[in-house]
């Protein structure tokens, strides 16, 4: 999938520009989308996308509702119907993303936000996880997390793999849903509070998450970056379960990555070194594009800007 963010500085789209940007990244969701919606209606059910629309709460409609975020003024007659759109307004040069339309109460989750991510993008990448998140979540449990998956392994053998790997997750949001037996075997504990001073570029979930750091800056964060981070979240979220005790065979024809071995394991490892790199990038246009909010709403020189 292409995550390839362009580079061109986009400050007046004239209408065929923002119409032609609007409709490629409705191509690059739209088929995804529409699928995700007919398995809905069937009952079915998808371990890799479900996760993406269910997990992380953007809803379908909203991730294919483009826009081209701050600093950006669409023109001519159509560009109205964006005022229709939560956070876009007027003036005598175009339609744009107002940054003032940003609640001030959310001013504190900007910030931890970018807090999150400066100090995720500062540290250095750790591979010695080996994925065993899914592994431990079911770890002497007989009501499994995902019922209408078959395990690849026993519960026996699922048991051995946690118990002779040394079990180290940094990231909180996969850590809360260990098993009760589970948690203690875990390297360090790990909560809310504390997320930022523990995610690391390594971690595939801190990279998935992305996604979710993206849209919850919708509409002042553009669809560009957004999309970029949910088409890489779906790669992410394919390996992350390809590496579990789940047998994924019904939903992918790529092997599982067998981490209980040690050719699984450095599979496992390259594949985290490759989505860390590929995530870098995304995170710091990410944090540049917040930064751009942050200053705009600080300063005194948004209505000068706009």
């Amino acid at each position: 999938m292409d995550t390839t963010i362009q580079t061109k500085t986009l400050c007046n789209l004239s209408e065929p520009e923002w119409q032609e940007l609007n409709q490629v990244n409705h191509d690059k969701l739209e088929h995804i989308v529409t699928a995700h919606r007919q398995r809905a209606i069937n009952g079915e059910k998808h371990p890799i996308i479900d996760f993406l629309f269910q997990y992380y709460h953007f809803k379908p409609a909203k991730l294919l509702q483009w826009t081209p975020g701050i600093n950006c003024y669409l023109l001519g007659d159509e560009a109205d119907q964006f005022l229709t759109q939560k956070g876009f307004s007027k003036n005598n040069q175009g339609v744009y993303v107002d940054p003032l339309s940003f609640p001030p109460d959310r001013m504190p989750g900007l910030e931890w936000t970018i807090n999150l991510l400066e100090k995720t993008l500062a540290r250095k990448p750790q591979f010695n996880c080996f994925g065993l998140h899914e592994w431990c979540m079911i770890y002497e449990q007989s009501d499994i997390r995902h019922k209408h998956l078959p395990l690849r392994l026993t519960h026996q053998q699922t048991r051995k793999v946690v118990e002779q790997t040394p079990i180290q997750c940094t990231h909180y949001d996969a850590y809360r849903f260990y098993s009760t037996t589970a948690v203690n075997l875990n390297k360090i504990e790990l909560n809310r509070n504390d997320m930022p001073n523990n995610e690391q570029p390594g971690c595939l979930h801190a990279n998935m998450d992305l996604y979710r750091w993206a849209y919850k800056f919708h509409p002042w964060v553009g669809s560009e970056l957004i999309t970029a981070t949910f088409l890489l979240a779906i790669e992410i979220r394919e390996i992350d379960m390809r590496a579990s005790p789940y047998d994924l065979s019904a939903y992918t024809t790529n092997p599982a990555i067998a981490v209980e071995t040690s050719p699984g394991k450095a599979e496992y490892v390259e594949l985290q070194r490759q989505f860390s790199e590929r995530a870098k990038t995304l995170r710091e246009k990410l944090i540049n594009k917040l930064m751009q909010l942050r200053e705009l709403l600080l300063s005194n020189s948004v209505e000068q800007t706009y």
